[in-house]
């Protein structure tokens, strides 16, 4: 079986997340052959490379996006402009794009689900919905022929951890602190808890 190279473009808080669960060849991941390659990072120290040995850091994402050896792009970076461009030209590539970035696909969604059918490649973005809770898929599929017109309840994923964690007895601070370290919040999390 061949390896999926992917590049990260992103290795904050959630992009640590993402490299841990690839890394663990979970169950699920493992038939895939996921191998995070490259990553794109802010700031390169000899000491954050020594973090992630098995993966070639760089700080120019634009290089992992054009890379012919990865197939797979995931963007954890966050913010709107960057990340529209360089998720553009993955598309324009012919990679298989996944994102978890919430306001790209507020703003850019469906400009980016054009360019993806155009380019015959996805753009997965469900972890940027409902805390990766599989509902697009769910609601495209099982319920295709359905008109629906509201969904209701807590729809965050990051809330949902933290009203959980309370729930069990943490502050909110801790369960936020808790939630970043586990990669299930941004580093500003304000969109993923301020209404």
């Amino acid at each position: 079986m061949s390896t999926l190279n992917v590049g990260l473009l992103g290795l904050g808080t959630v992009g640590r997340g993402v490299a841990n669960i690839i890394a663990r060849q979970t169950p699920q991941l493992a038939p895939l052959n996921l191998k995070i390659t490259r990553a794109a990072v802010r700031n390169l120290t000899p000491a954050r490379q020594a973090e992630h040995p098995d993966i070639a850091l760089t700080t120019d994402a634009l290089s992992i996006v054009n890379d012919p050896n990865i197939q797979i792009i995931i963007e954890v970076l966050g913010g709107i402009d960057l990340p529209f461009a360089l998720l553009q030209q993955a598309l324009k590539n012919g990679k298989q794009v996944i994102t978890a970035n919430k306001d790209l696909i507020a703003t850019h969604g469906r400009e980016l689900t054009a360019l993806a059918q155009q380019h015959h490649v996805a753009l997965n973005y469900e972890a940027a919905v409902m805390g990766s809770i599989p509902i697009l898929r769910t609601l495209n599929t099982n319920f295709a022929g359905d008109q629906i017109t509201a969904l209701a309840g807590i729809a965050n994923g990051t809330s949902n951890f933290i009203l959980s964690q309370m729930q069990a007895g943490s502050s909110y601070t801790e369960a936020l602190q808790l939630a970043q370290q586990k990669g299930f919040a941004e580093a500003d999390p304000t969109n993923d808890v301020e209404a």
